[in-house]
């Protein structure tokens, strides 16, 4: 398996990420891996390495805080993603017509967001997915502008309701998604998805509500009349991380900081397991 960081070809376009190959000479699908709201490629890279190895080609891509990109999560520019979407059409290895994206957490909100916009992306699995988009992040603080931009303007976004002194991030997400209805503009046309979508989340996400904001997505595509394949694997017992933590420093990080993310130990590795069994079903079927 080869990868390069950050080549001069990324580079050349703004694109920071690692592109992993798969073993062979063979054309092959490709998925896009977006990781969480550290916007870096700590944890997109380490899933990436393992997806390559099944056989996809993967480029796992920072959206933030690394050198040559913005260091808040405020108004960044889903065009981002499109350049690197057209890069991976165009490379010789990859069959543009099997082009995927996987997305964790508020990388599960970009890979949604990039997929309803970008009919390249013919397969989506979010992770810990949201159904809106949200205030952005300034060194995890809310930065008062929205999380993404397109064509220059801020995208609409759901605020974070400061009417009330949260306890922890769950309460806060939960409060401001209550008022969220009144902002239909917020909401993630996910109908508008050229693909197949596989959603996974956990009961006890502690983070912010995952599986109600999956719910959402999938009752707004049933309204809509989505055409293509769509489901939501409900984890009850699961919290924030429901997909493998290959790397020994996530594991760690994740075991300390239970009382942030959610989940039963047992129930958080269970369900791990259980969701990268079903994304590499998911992705065979619909990116094979």
């Amino acid at each position: 398996m080869t990868n390069t960081y950050a080549s001069d070809e990324l580079k050349a376009l703004g694109i920071v990420g690692r592109f992993f190959l798969p073993p062979g000479q063979d054309v092959s699908a490709a998925v896009l891996v977006l990781g969480g709201s550290d916007g870096g490629l700590g944890y997109a890279s380490s899933f990436g390495r393992y997806l390559a190895a099944q056989g996809f080609a993967v480029l796992a891509l920072a959206y933030f805080q690394k050198p040559g990109l913005p260091v808040a999560l405020a108004e960044l520019p889903l065009e981002y993603f499109d350049v690197a979407t057209r890069w991976l059409e165009n490379h010789p290895r990859i069959d543009a017509a099997r082009i995927g994206v996987f997305g964790f957490s508020k990388g599960a909100e970009a890979a949604l967001l990039l997929a309803s916009r970008n009919r390249l992306i013919r397969a989506v699995v979010a992770a810990a997915p949201s159904s809106v988009v949200w205030e952005g992040l300034n060194r995890y603080r809310p930065s008062g502008r929205s999380s993404w931009s397109v064509n220059g303007l801020a995208a609409s976004y759901v605020p974070y309701d400061r009417s009330v002194k949260h306890v922890t991030p769950l309460a806060m997400y939960t409060h401001s998604l209550d008022g969220a209805d009144d902002l239909p503009e917020t909401r993630i046309a996910v109908e508008k998805i050229n693909g197949p979508v596989l959603l996974l989340s956990g009961g006890r996400d502690k983070l912010w509500p995952s599986s109600r904001m999956a719910e959402q997505i999938v009752t707004r595509l049933k309204d809509r009349a989505f055409l293509h394949v769509h489901q939501h694997i409900f984890y009850p017992d699961a919290g924030h991380p429901v997909m493998p933590l290959f790397r020994l420093r996530d594991r760690i990080m994740f075991r300390l900081m239970s009382g942030i993310f959610g989940g039963d130990a047992k129930a958080n590795r269970s369900a791990q397991r259980d969701a990268w069994d079903r994304s590499l079903t998911f992705l065979g079927q619909h990116l094979g």
